[in-house]
This record gives structure tokens, C-alpha cells and sequence, in this order.
């Protein structure tokens, strides 16, 4: 069962943290993951972390969890660690499980 669906609604923080081990608190704002964005991204890494940790639930429906795999190909580094991909990838299954994915757009882990 999915963190979310438990009674009361986990953080976005806690979600991450608790699906993938990475606690996003620790993005150091060093701007590394927002050079070059990828078409179609309408928020920077950056931007996305920061949501998370604000508990910005308005991240899961930002057209960047949906376009940035060609970002995501290119291995982005980040200066703190964090495996920004499995971030996304947990961004992407809590939309999904809010019914806030984005029509036609497969996650990455129907796709993979």
C-alpha cells in the first residue's frame, strides 16, 4: 500500500524519503540539476526539490515529472547525492495515486 493511502496524508518529504531513502532536505540549491532543462519541464530540479521539501503538493502536477527523461538520461549529478531519478519516480507514482497524473503520460515504471 502506497505511504499516501494510509490513514492521513504522509508529507511529500516523508513519501520520498520513506520510498526511496533520499532525504531531498539535504539539496544544497548548488544549482547543478538545473542546468540545461529539458523541453517540455516546466519547473527546474531545483524547484522541484524545494516543493517537496515545502510539501508543495502542486509538484504533482507539474509537466516536469512527465518530461524530463531526456534530462534524466543525460545522469544528472547532484552535489548532496541524491538520486534525483528515483525522486522523480516516486513524484511520478504519488501523482498517479492522487489521480493527478497526466493524461497519457506512462510513468516511468510502466514504461521500464
Amino acid at each position: 500500500m502506497p505511504l499516501s493511502s494510509k490513514v492521513g496524508r504522509a508529507s511529500l518529504r516523508d513519501i520520498v524519503l520513506a520510498a526511496t531513502g533520499q532525504d531531498v532536505r539535504q539539496c544544497m540549491q548548488c544549482l547543478l540539476c538545473n542546468h540545461r532543462p529539458s523541453q517540455g519541464m516546466d519547473l527546474v530540479i531545483g524547484e522541484v526539490m524545494q516543493a517537496i521539501v515545502r510539501n508543495d503538493a502542486s509538484v504533482l502536477r507539474s509537466r516536469t515529472l512527465w518530461g524530463c527523461d531526456d534530462y534524466l538520461l543525460r545522469d544528472p549529478r547532484c552535489q548532496a547525492g541524491l538520486d534525483i531519478s528515483s525522486v522523480i519516480l516516486t513524484l511520478q507514482r504519488e501523482a498517479e495515486v492522487r489521480g493527478l497524473a497526466m493524461a497519457g503520460e506512462p510513468s516511468r515504471a510502466e514504461s521500464g
